[in-house]
């Protein structure tokens, strides 16, 4: 069974025939900025006839399956920190907006291994999860480093019952 169905992205076959098709459209949407209607014409012109609504429906159900995806490609390392070896920690979030949106619609919460050069956190959230330090999994000799949306005692506090260290921003 594939992912896309195993993760419930896709689960019949109509005018979207196969996983690729579905990733068609996602990529239609989101990666060429396409809107509904232009995604829904373009599965028209190739013979398989579908409405924007359609589209939408389809695309909602694609955030495991993408997730799932992304995570695959961009592997989190678990490595211990041996020998007094740290990590330098790079985290921050952002917002992704669907094409004529007025709001955000998930939020990715990302963190960098500097020394490393590895994605090391990777999250998505729906548009209501606030950025977090909470949100990782820090372990002893880690080194944060994040911006001023982080600069809170309660996530601080966080941080440090992990045994990590951080380096935050402070607004003046």
């Amino acid at each position: 069974m594939s992912r896309a169905q195993e993760l419930a992205a896709f689960s019949r076959s109509r005018a979207v025939k196969n996983p690729a098709e579905l990733m068609r459209a996602v990529m239609l949407y989101c990666g060429l900025d396409y809107s509904l209607r232009d995604v829904a014409a373009n599965f028209t012109r190739l013979g398989s006839r579908l409405s924007d609504e359609a589209i939408r429906k389809r695309l909602s159900g694609c955030e495991a399956w993408l997730e799932a995806m992304l995570q695959e490609m961009l592997p989190v390392r678990e490595k211990e920190i041996k020998g007094g070896l740290r990590r330098l920690i790079l985290t921050d979030g952002t917002t992704i907006q669907a094409p004529g949106a007025r709001t955000s619609d998930y939020r990715v919460h990302l963190g960098w291994d500097c020394i490393e050069q590895k994605l090391v956190h990777s999250l998505v959230t729906d548009n209501k999860t606030p950025e977090s330090l909470k949100l990782y999994e820090w372990q002893p000799g880690d080194v944060v480093i994040a911006d001023a949306a982080y600069a809170t005692s309660q996530q601080l506090k966080t941080v440090k019952e992990k045994g990590a260290e951080y380096i935050v921003r402070c607004a003046a």
